[in-house]
């Protein structure tokens, strides 16, 4: 990701924060609870917290499973960077160790290679596929059961009565957007261990990790009924604030091709 991809996410975590305090939903800073937490201190158990201490409500519940996606990239974002310079680091210095023998060079190297060496996780990934597998389902049987509430929900208001399931709507699609992060928590801990970050082909926290996270973000407040204005506003970094009428109807093109893609790509994962 770069330094762009994560202005604009950081940019969007901070407004999802200032929605929803405005809205009665604090992040407590634990070093001072009379404080919020700061947006760029902000992570994804922050949020599941603050969901445990209030009811769901279908818009704010919404916002809370979109800016929780949110942290759980910036999390593994952090990690990765953090891991490759880690690794980076390392091999530049043997590199400028004059001071070492050749015979000292390759056993370091010998050690780097047992590090990063894959047999110690293979019984643990088929494993994980498995969770994996599991957690794909759940979210098929949530998605169905979000629409079948939606449906109880336009009945009763048909003829008449308060409908009571928002909560229970809000509820579900929280579950749904914990078990779509849980399952990238488990592919980038699968991707990390097994020493093959820096394959191109996986990726998943490049160039397009911020594009995915903003179009699966946007799809999610749809669903949760945000409107198209506040959707925008909610990612500042990605549709600036602008008067012009022509220059709003641009960004509501992008913001409906981007949304598409996100639901696009989320029922490809089911």
């Amino acid at each position: 990701m770069d330094d762009a991809d994560r202005t604009e996410l950081n940019a969007a975590i901070a407004a999802h924060c200032e929605w929803l305090e405005q809205r009665g939903v604090r992040f407590l800073d634990p070093r001072d609870e009379k404080l919020s937490l700061p947006p760029d201190l902000l992570s994804a158990h922050d949020v599941m917290k603050a969901l445990a201490t209030r009811a769901p409500e279908h818009l704010v519940g919404a916002v809370l499973s979109s800016v929780h996606v949110l942290c759980s990239l910036r999390t593994r974002v952090t990690l990765s960077e953090a891991r490759l310079r880690a690794v980076h680091d390392a091999a530049e210095r043997l590199t400028k160790a004059d001071y070492l023998t050749e015979e000292e060079k390759r056993r370091q190297l010998a050690l780097i290679s047992f590090v990063h060496e894959e047999l110690h996780i293979k019984s643990l990934d088929s494993a994980l596929k498995h969770v994996e597998k599991w957690l794909r389902t759940a979210r098929r049987r949530l998605q169905e059961h979000v629409q079948q509430l939606e449906k109880r929900h336009e009945k009763a208001a048909k003829v008449g009565f308060l409908a009571r399931s928002t909560a229970d709507i809000a509820l579900a699609q929280w579950m749904f957007s914990r078990s779509e992060a849980l399952e990238d928590d488990f592919a980038f801990f699968r991707r990390h261990v097994e020493g093959d970050q820096f394959a191109a082909h996986k990726d998943e926290l490049g160039a397009k990790a911020w594009r995915r996270a903003l179009n699966a973000g946007l799809a999610a407040l749809k669903r949760g009924d945000i409107k198209s204005q506040e959707r925008r506003a909610l990612f500042p970094g990605s549709f600036k604030k602008t008067t012009d009428p022509a220059e709003k109807g641009q960004q509501r093109g992008r913001e409906y091709g981007a949304r598409k893609r996100g639901e696009k790509r989320k029922e490809s994962k089911m």
